[in-house]
């Protein structure tokens, strides 16, 4: 099972690198091959925007910035023909793997599951 934890909780020393100016770090994922690291919007610590991704031996890196604020919020990032998804959902989050899929432009994919998922919480409601 993935291990869930709000993302002011995780130790920022295992940030792939630091978010753009004016962002906050929204999510940050662990596969068995990959980090990934997900930046908010600027001003706007709900928004995702930035996905930054790093192989764990370092041999690739990539860094995606979202032009679509939907699919953002989905942890859905298109890059050259490429979709790269964090699925997250289930009916006890708590309890569920979490994966990311990856799914090239000819419709081939692969799925790893997530060893962590570190998140930023639902935006606060009025009068929260």
């Amino acid at each position: 099972m993935t291990v869930r934890d709000h993302i002011r909780n995780l130790d920022p020393s295992r940030l792939i690198v630091n978010c753009p100016a004016d962002s906050a770090p929204y999510a940050f994922a662990e596969s068995s091959n990959y980090e990934i690291q997900i930046c908010s919007e600027e001003y706007d610590p709900w928004q995702p925007k930035y996905y930054i991704s790093q192989a764990k031996d370092r041999s690739s890196g990539l860094r995606i910035t979202s032009a679509n604020p939907e699919e953002a919020r989905q942890l859905v990032f298109r890059n050259q023909g490429y979709t790269y998804v964090i699925y997250r959902d289930g009916a006890r989050p708590d309890q569920s793997n979490a994966y990311l899929e990856v799914y090239g432009p000819n419709g081939d994919s692969f799925a790893e599951a997530l060893l962590y998922l570190y998140e930023a919480g639902p935006a606060p409601t009025a009068g929260s």
